[in-house]
């Protein structure tokens, strides 16, 4: 998708919302996996113990298994690390600041999905961006400013609303603060069922925008016919990110 083409898109079918994704489409890490941060810390800062690398993830998982929604954020991770592991709040402490400092300093804007935002930006058209992710509001925001992608009006996390895309009910809380028909709302990301089958499904035009160049997007026919609707729908999906998280 170039620049050109979504902005052609966006005027033919009268979109007046555009949604970018954020980690893996405006904003990446030089890492083939996300949790390859924890290993990473491990490797270059001393008061990180060795166990870090596998106990990290282990402790998001059993939060997100305890929390309603499945929704966490850094402090609900790191009180669950310490209940594992035994840290004491002064290491969890270390630790986390460590974490959100790598994130920052190691993160950089995709260009392909910069191009998209910044060409976008001088259209009349609100832009909006939504992620499922732990970090805080403040934290995603100084990380994007980092990476020059400044100009939207809203930013919706997961870990704030206890909601997420990959069920449709940030979606929909999407949709009814900010008043409009999904028909007229545009979602562009890099994750083929949170980003662009699930959107779809509820009504919204999407962009999908792979990591991996001309990666193809699930059939409709094959993964996404296969979904049921509704609340068993939802419930679904829910069950399929438990999974890929390892609940």
């Amino acid at each position: 998708m170039t620049p050109r083409k979504l902005q052609a898109l966006i005027e033919a079918e009268g979109i007046t919302l555009l949604s970018f994704d954020i980690f893996d489409t405006l904003i990446t890490r030089p890492f083939e996996k996300p949790t390859q941060v924890f290993s990473y810390m491990t490797e270059n800062f001393p008061p990180v113990p060795d166990s870090f690398p596998q106990s990290r993830p282990r402790a998001e998982q059993l939060a997100r298994r305890e929390a309603p929604g499945g929704e966490v954020n850094m402090n609900e991770i790191y009180a669950k690390l310490a209940q594992m592991e035994g840290y004491t709040p002064e290491l969890c402490k270390t630790l986390c600041s460590l974490e959100k400092e790598t994130e920052l300093r190691l993160c950089k804007p995709r260009p392909e999905g910069a191009a998209l935002f910044q060409a976008v930006s001088e259209m009349d058209l609100r832009v909006i961006l939504i992620s499922d992710m732990y970090l805080s509001r403040e934290r995603i925001s100084r990380m994007l400013c980092k990476c020059g992608l400044k100009d939207f009006h809203e930013l919706y996390i997961s870990c704030e609303y206890r909601m997420n895309k990959a069920n449709g009910d940030l979606f929909r809380y999407v949709k009814k603060q900010e008043e409009l028909p999904f028909s007229t709302m545009m979602h562009v990301g890099d994750n083929p069922i949170s980003d662009v089958i699930v959107p779809r499904n509820l009504g919204m035009h999407a962009v999908y925008l792979p990591m991996q160049e001309n990666a193809p997007l699930p059939e409709r026919d094959g993964v996404d016919r296969l979904l049921p609707h509704g609340t068993r729908r939802r419930n679904f999906v829910s069950s399929v990110v438990r999974k890929i998280r390892g609940k």
